[in-house]
């Protein structure tokens, strides 16, 4: 399993003179914590916000979530937009 540890320290760095940092991350908990994220699918940003409203919204990041949390992964690479 790949170490997370670089990624969680960047995370909590102060952020760039343009107040943006960017991540592409495979495990959602390491960015959990940060103010916004947005959330891709097909190349186009799909979900924009927090974690808690995110997971409100019951959309793809909450599927996505469930399926970590949950320890699975699908086998196959698809689109998680219904």
């Amino acid at each position: 399993m790949p170490n997370n540890a670089p990624f969680q320290r960047a995370a909590d760095a102060p952020p760039l003179p343009t107040g943006i940092v960017k991540f592409i991350v495979y495990r959602l908990s390491t960015i959990a914590h940060l103010d916004r994220i947005l959330v891709f699918d097909q190349g186009r940003i799909v979900e924009d916000g927090g974690h808690d409203q995110l997971l409100a919204q019951q959309g793809v990041y909450y599927r996505l979530w469930t399926m970590q949390a949950g320890g699975f992964l699908p086998e196959r690479e698809e689109s998680v937009t219904p």
